[in-house]
């Protein structure tokens, strides 16, 4: 410094307060106004800095003054010097030892606004300028976390925002900008992450940062360190903020604090998380963060290091094949983007070969059990249905799990799994009763045992049940309401697998097709959840309201409306009935739970019954607003057959 502007200095440093003040607010003095900023900063740092009543009145004053926007230099050679000395005065008003100085920034909305939109006016001036500003913000953000006040940086609107018709997007490129712009200062990004990650409160926020290419620019940047210590702390930037993003837009993901707890993890560990967590955002419902997904997804694959992390993801594979089912489905968003299209049947067709390669030498990465663990005819009794009932209902838990966070595909193939496993033990358990000898089966013709009755004229088998035996002569109750009881010999009868164990078997099973007629929704394949909601309704003697509901929305979207019409219509019959018999059955608590769950469902029928009104009434000209609509309300539909 020269040795005049090093006395200058010393006599700002040595001036009054209000003199310091003055001199900024005052636009006579304006040539000074640079040097009275860094004293007044240098002055409020202070560690021995109190404010009493008068600096408490001068400090509000100059903050005031800083929110017009009025200081400005004349001499634009001036402009990033002045500014940068502003906005780090700005920050150090965030810090003084006084709530009445904090709160002219703090405590009105508008003043929030205003320091917003000063950030927006200033954002080119200069790089120096960006780095400031940064920090105000970083601090501005710290403050509002001890006071408990939300963070409102995306709720800005702009006259640029209007353009764009959603608030927020400009003041997130200039949060994108200082990001990107502040090269070697690690920690200052970090918190501008968590400065980030506080203002997502909403599903809006978070698709608006998506929106952005922010994900995109923060795993860019972690890749350009070329030290690992960088790079492992602004991946954790990707992860804090990807997270959080997660939380709102996916189904289900790991809440952020689980991942925040990973600062010490190595590098390798923290690519893992970053291909995790793309792949969660993979499998979101929002279209637009699907889409991001993909690209993210790219940038892992053209990256050698985690390219070879993918195979073992357990939810890469459903995501390949979601993406490649919305890619090759006509009426898809996907299928309008060629390069998307093209994108995500390349990405399936390079990493799917990949992941069966891995799982060759390691085993299923989402943990299905092999064809070898289906139970054998030889194993066939009462201890091996037992296990085939545990396995088929693991198999079906894992795959409600995989199902809650919208990997669809994999859910199916647990599903498809669990319905396998009890067939062919139900095959087998019932080949091993029809090859008893006469002696042991009379033995085991029990009063109450399930069985199947050869008709007299025909070859049709009649489900019953024993309900006497004399002899040779068995009496048995048929299922069918409009069948006699009667007496029937013994050649007439083959045993059942026992009564509480056929109807586990049968529970489970439709459970599992409810759930895989869901799944095949979620992917657009109304035509394979027609067929499974068929298969439950089967099994139930066409007595099943979900099913009939299901099915009846499945087919609103196949645009069969006769049929959805109908199956609506027998759901609303069979809700009716349910509520009559529920009403009659007394108001114990399992009965009053019966019922509020019955008028849930007759609720959601009577929705789709008004939405399948309205397409008969647009049937000769469905446009794509009215599909549109179609589309959300299927989205709508609830999630998962627990029971």
């Amino acid at each position: 410094m020269e040795p005049q502007a090093s006395s200058t200095a010393r006599d700002d440093a040595a001036m009054p307060l209000a003199q310091l003040v003055a001199g900024i607010t005052d636009p006579q003095q304006e040539a000074e106004g640079i040097d009275r900023l860094v004293a007044l900063t240098t002055r409020c740092s202070g560690v021995l800095f109190k404010c009493d009543n008068g600096d408490v009145e001068l400090l509000k004053q100059m903050a005031e003054y800083l929110l017009t926007g009025r200081l400005q230099a004349t001499d634009s050679d001036d402009a990033s010097e002045l500014q940068t000395a502003k906005w780090r005065l700005l920050a150090c008003l965030l810090r003084v030892d006084s709530h009445e100085v904090r709160d002219v920034l703090l405590a009105r909305e508008e003043r929030l606004q205003s320091m917003f939109r000063l950030m927006l006016t200033d954002r080119f001036i200069s790089s120096d300028v960006l780095v400031a500003m940064a920090e105000c913000l970083v601090q501005l953000s710290c403050s509002m976390s001890t006071l408990a006040v939300p963070l409102r940086l995306l709720d800005v609107q702009t006259a640029e925002d209007e353009g764009h018709g959603q608030d927020g997007s400009v003041f997130l490129g200039l949060i994108k900008q200082m990001y990107v712009t502040l090269n070697g200062r690690s920690h200052l990004r970090q918190g501008l992450a968590d400065t980030l990650k506080t203002a997502i409160r909403c599903k809006g926020h978070a698709k608006h940062v998506v929106s952005s290419g922010m994900l995109r620019s923060l795993l860019q940047v972690a890749w350009e360190q070329s030290d690992d210590v960088s790079n492992v702390l602004l991946l954790q930037n990707f992860v804090l903020v990807g997270t959080h993003v997660a939380f709102f837009v996916c189904y289900s993901t790991t809440e952020p604090a689980a991942i925040e707890s990973t600062d010490a993890a190595s590098t390798a560990k923290k690519q893992r998380i970053v291909c995790d967590l793309v792949v969660a955002l993979m499998l979101s419902g929002s279209s637009l963060v699907f889409i991001e997904a993909v690209r993210l997804l790219q940038f892992l694959v053209d990256n050698a290091a985690y390219r070879a992390l993918l195979p073992a993801i357990p939810d890469l594979r459903g995501a390949l094949e979601k993406a490649q089912t919305l890619a090759t489905r006509p009426n898809s968003k996907l299928a309008r983007d060629t390069y998307l299209t093209e994108l995500c049947e390349t990405q399936y067709r390079t990493l799917t070969p990949e992941i069966d390669a891995f799982e060759r030498q390691h085993g299923s990465v989402v943990g299905l059990p092999s064809d070898e663990t289906t139970v054998k005819g030889d194993s066939a009794d009462e201890q091996a249905l037992e296990l085939a009932l545990r396995e088929a209902t693991d198999a079906k838990t894992s795959g409600n799990a995989f199902f809650r966070r919208g990997n669809f595909p994999t859910a199916r193939m647990f599903y498809r799994y669990a319905i396998a496993q009890l067939r062919v033990a139900q095959q087998h358990e019932e080949t091993r009763l029809r090859s008893l000898p006469t002696h042991e089966l009379l033995a085991q013709c029990s009063i109450g045992a399930s069985v199947q009755v050869a008709g007299s004229l025909s070859d049709e088998w009649q489900d019953a049940m024993i309900s006497d035996v004399e002899g040779s002569q068995v009496e048995v109750i048929y299922d069918a309401d409009d069948r006699e009881d009667e007496w029937v010999p013994l050649a007439r009868i083959r045993l059942r697998m026992n009564t509480s164990m056929l109807s586990a078997f049968e529970d489970l099973t439709v459970s599992c097709f409810m759930n895989m007629g869901k799944a095949f929704s979620a992917l657009g394949d109304h035509d394979q959840a027609v067929q499974c909601f068929s298969h439950a309704l089967a099994l139930r003697g066409g007595t099943l309201v979900a099913a009939l509901y299901y099915r009846g929305v499945a087919n609103m979207a196949l645009h069969d409306l006769t049929a959805a019409q109908q199956d609506l219509w027998n759901a609303n019959q069979q809700c009716r009935d349910q509520r009559k018999s529920s009403s009659s059955g007394g108001s114990s608590q399992t009965n009053s739970r019966d019922a509020k769950h019955t008028r849930a469902l007759q609720s959601q029928i009577v929705a789709a019954y008004k939405k399948l009104q309205q397409m008969h009434a647009n049937k000769k000209r469905l446009d794509k607003k009215l599909m549109k609509q179609m589309v959300s309300y299927l989205t709508t539909i609830p999630g998962l057959q627990e029971e």
